[in-house]
């Protein structure tokens, strides 16, 4: 490919497991120096981003609840290494570009890597990746300092309570349910005066659930409960789930359906440490 003629340069950087001797160190610092040669090379000719990050793949952390949006943003809470420029171009239906200058001008968090270099601002969060506890702690910090700096807006999928859209695929009317969706059975529900759920009517869906059909034929492998409120969902989760339900939902006067335990690990924003 010719600079001279393309209109952009895409490079992916991601640290694979496993990792050599060096705890990934050598694979760190060799990603570090090739961005930094491509910058003193074509940094003062070119536009950088809208992303320019070095990755790890197959690796988790607790995230925020609820779960922010970045898209569209130049930096991402997953990153072991994030670069930003002068000259970082973010596309105006995404961002501002004050955004990327928020970032470089933000003190990190303890422990952070901050290096700057003729217009090239590097934040590392961690020397290598022989600690998997300090990797999780950093990236849990470093998701904190963005929603610090950045105060991205709450991921459409979720609520402000944390709670997760369920998505509906083609649900149809069956007999014995609300309605039906992939083979997963919707049963709307009331809990009586005493906050339970009627037995009759776990018995006549678990029933359902062993036959693996409804009355009328409509094969299921899963039962969902939708409760009127997110109080109910909650106050039975646990032990309808512990007889076999798959999960509870709650409905909201928009008809849309929530999930008050999405699958996933989860935690509450605090404040970044010495922000």
């Amino acid at each position: 490919m010719e600079l001279d003629t393309a209109s952009e340069l895409v490079i992916y950087l991601e640290i694979c497991q496993p990792y050599r001797k060096d705890a990934g160190r050598g694979a760190m610092d060799l990603m570090v120096r090739t961005v930094r040669s491509l910058y003193d090379s074509l940094g003062k000719a070119v536009s950088w981003g809208p992303s320019v990050q070095i990755e790890i793949d197959d690796f988790s952390f607790p995230r925020v609840r609820p779960m922010h949006y970045f898209g569209g943003q130049p930096a991402d809470p997953g990153t072991l290494v994030t670069f930003l420029t002068e000259n970082f171009y973010l596309p105006e239906r995404w961002q501002n570009r004050t955004c990327v200058d928020d970032l470089r001008k933000a003190p990190v968090p303890e422990g952070f890597i901050k290096e700057e270099s003729d217009g090239l601002t590097m934040i590392r969060l961690v020397e290598d990746l022989s600690s998997r506890t300090l990797l999780r702690e950093r990236l849990m910090a470093f998701e904190d300092w963005l929603i610090e700096v950045l105060k991205p807006k709450i991921d459409p999928d979720y609520n402000e309570f944390g709670d997760m859209r369920a998505p509906l695929m083609n649900p149809q009317p069956a007999e014995g349910a609300t309605f039906v969706s992939f083979a997963a059975a919707y049963k709307a529900v009331v809990l009586d005066p005493d906050g339970r759920l009627d037995e009759d009517v776990m018995q006549e869906l678990l029933s359902y659930l062993s036959q693996g059909k409804l009355p009328d034929g409509t094969e299921i492998d899963s039962v969902l409960l939708i409760l009127p409120n997110r109080e109910s969902a909650i106050r039975i989760h646990d032990t309808a789930l512990a007889r076999g339900i798959e999960s509870v939902l709650y409905a909201t006067d928009d008809g849309q359906l929530w999930d008050p335990f999405p699958l996933g690990e989860w935690r509450e924003w605090k404040k970044p440490a010495g922000l």
